[in-house]
């Protein structure tokens, strides 16, 4: 197999560690500083792929949505900060 790249191929130790510092495959792809295509590619090869589909453990980015006012009196914020000299 010819690499027109000259970059050294993944081995078995590296894609081993990377798969148990983290929670998905997309994240050891990312450990490694490998695209997800080129990981994929080796830990198939090495019969460690083991994705994780249902997302266990990986928290979801979330929206939050304050549902109260925040009642602020900028006026007495101002005048203490004055006097504490900030």
């Amino acid at each position: 197999m010819d690499n027109p790249f000259q970059s050294k191929p993944l081995t078995e130790g590296q894609i081993k560690w990377a798969v148990q510092q983290t929670k998905s495959m997309t994240q050891a792809s990312k450990v490694l500083n490998v695209s997800y295509t080129t990981f994929k590619k080796y830990s198939s090869m090495y019969g460690l792929f083991q994705p994780n589909q249902e997302g266990r453990g990986i928290p979801k980015r979330r929206n939050m949505k304050v549902g109260t006012k925040i009642d602020f009196d900028l006026d007495s914020w101002i005048n203490t900060t004055r006097e504490m000299g900030l």
